[in-house]
């Protein structure tokens, strides 16, 4: 399994964009966490177009996208069950 560093959080194990599925939940620098609400590859299929959910600082939900390449690595919760999973 590969590996990215996490500012302020450390090392944690990590899988390829393109194998995000609906519910994965993703973990960013300093402990940052959003929820996969959809996965839209595009039409070459190197980019993805991501769907997440995550709450602001003013505790309310936000819907919005991200664009990843196929092959960015990111860290998950389901491969780093050891972190503590916090409330979405």
């Amino acid at each position: 399994m590969e590996k990215i560093r996490l500012q302020s959080i450390g090392w944690h194990n990590a899988v390829k964009a393109k194998e995000l599925k609906p519910n994965d939940v993703l973990i960013w620098n300093f402990g940052g966490r959003e929820k996969v609400t959809s996965v839209l590859p595009s039409k070459n299929g190197k980019t993805l177009s991501i769907g997440i959910q995550y709450k602001n600082f003013e505790g309310k939900t936000v819907n919005s996208r991200r664009r990843l390449s196929a092959n960015t690595l990111v860290a998950t919760e389901k491969v780093n069950s050891t972190i503590i999973k916090p409330k979405l």
